[in-house]
């Protein structure tokens, strides 16, 4: 098996796990807009929740992916979106927060409508065989030869929060998702990338020996628990406040039928129990809570503090 397919199998072995055929939008069907491509955890999530919402919402819930312009693409085809088209798009809270301080507002043409997962951490990773064994020779090669790191254009703030503390830049390099840069980083396409801590992990439980990703550091605010002996940023830069997770969550249009983003609403937080989804959830190490719009609200006020302290 090369490494492209390993990397693929995983995206799509969680999509083919659910009952839920995606083919074109019935008048009586929910459009869900994923911005990213096929594998990435957002689409895991997605994948989680579709069934027990669709039946929740009495109607079928139909993914579409719309990739394109680190994100935009899809959240401003939701933006666009008729008040009576029942579209909902899942995005993170701290991507919209980074864009409306960079000012480009489009979070204000959206309504929250659920939080999806609690806080997750993100990590730099490379090949097993890389040369680059930890941060500090990162760091070395950074000054000698620059490096290329893979990224989705979701995770700027990470990469400007290193360049701020460390002074560390990259040449980023686009891909459609995490599956996409596993794929990309094993085949030598660039230096390192940015994944989902617990995505990564449940990646490397299904990559074969000469596939599996190997880390230099996560971000959350503390060391991930299957990784002992990776370091955190906050360590790295010796400070508690240089860290930052990342959360999923649904929204729609502001202008989008109130009575139907209500309904959404009651109807995600009514299967925030459902024992299958989240068995599933624990077996993908995706943090799943479903919480309402105000947590939402909550999430957003703490990923712009990080901003602020980011970018000042």
């Amino acid at each position: 098996m090369t490494s492209r397919r390993t990397a693929l199998k995983l995206g799509a072995a969680v999509a083919g796990s659910f009952m839920i055929n995606r083919g074109a939008l019935a008048a009586d069907s929910i459009r869900l807009i994923l911005p990213w491509g096929k594998g990435s955890q957002a689409d895991q999530v997605s994948q989680l929740i579709q069934e027990p919402f669709t039946k929740a919402m009495e109607m079928p819930v139909v993914i579409d992916y719309v990739t394109g312009d680190g994100t935009k693409l899809g959240t401003r085809e939701t933006i666009r979106s008729k008040p009576d088209s029942r579209t909902l798009l899942l995005i993170n809270p701290d991507i919209l927060a980074r864009w409306e301080f960079e000012g480009d507002k489009l979070l204000a043409d959206l309504r929250p409508v659920a939080k999806l997962t609690r806080g997750m951490s993100q990590a730099f990773g490379v090949r097993e065989d890389s040369a680059l064994k930890d941060w500090q020779g990162m760091s070395t090669a950074w000054k000698s030869s620059g490096l290329t790191i893979l990224t989705t254009g979701s995770e700027r703030l990470l990469l400007d929060m290193v360049k701020k503390r460390t002074g560390i830049s990259f040449t980023m390099q686009p891909s459609n998702g995490w599956a996409s840069s596993a794929a990309l980083l094993l085949s030598g396409k660039a230096d390192l990338a940015q994944f989902g801590t617990d995505w990564a992990l449940t990646y490397n439980e299904k990559a074969s020996a000469k596939d599996k990703l190997r880390f230099l550091a996560t971000f959350g605010a503390q060391r991930a628990p299957e990784l002992p002996n990776v370091p955190t940023f906050a360590e790295i830069a010796g400070d508690p406040k240089a860290a930052a997770t990342y959360s999923v969550a649904i929204w729609s249009a502001a202008t989008a039928d109130k009575a139907f983003t209500d309904k959404a609403t009651a109807a995600l937080l009514s299967i925030a129990g459902n024992e299958a989804m989240r068995a599933e959830a624990r077996k993908l190490r995706i943090r799943l809570q479903i919480d309402g719009p105000q947590v939402v609200l909550e999430t957003l006020a703490r990923d712009r503090r990080v901003l602020k302290d980011v970018y000042g």
